[in-house]
């Protein structure tokens, strides 16, 4: 929990950075370190979703706390968002399946809109979030959905 907490700081601290000089932010070294702190955290908490064989522990007690991440992407601007995030929801969808079913209207609301306008204003830019929203979209029918085969 104390990396969420470093995360959402550390995104406030883009942000900030981004309004204070919107041109030149994304390319400042401490930025640029800082962002790949984020993804590092993002890469920790797949990890360990990945590796968890308790799948009530992390429905109940991991989850949710991640949600603040969700909301940190969908309010980011579209440069400071990170692809990982993504494949992070995706993972934790394969992994909990239908514990984390009911999150689902959460998860898309915050993330399609968002990523939907990065992908589709230039369709040569932003490939990862790209193929990382059609995996999390794939982990959401293949697990979240009932249906007859």
């Amino acid at each position: 929990m104390d990396l969420l907490k470093l995360y959402v700081l550390y995104s406030r601290f883009i942000s900030n950075e981004i309004q204070a000089n919107p041109k030149y932010a994304l390319n400042h070294y401490i930025v640029k370190k800082i962002r790949s702190v984020k993804k590092e955290v993002v890469n920790l908490m797949i990890t360990v979703i990945e590796k968890s064989n308790n799948v009530n522990v992390i429905a109940e007690n991991f989850i949710t706390p991640l949600l603040d991440i969700l909301q940190d992407y969908c309010n980011n601007i579209p440069e400071a968002r990170e692809p990982e995030v993504l494949t992070l929801f995706a993972t934790a969808v394969e992994k909990l399946k239908g514990a984390i079913a009911h999150l689902v209207p959460k998860i898309l609301e915050d993330v399609f809109a968002a990523t939907l306008v990065m992908i589709t204003t230039d369709f040569n830019s932003n490939i990862d979030h790209r193929v990382n929203l059609f995996k999390l979209l794939l982990a959401i029918t293949e697990n979240c959905f009932q249906g007859n085969h």
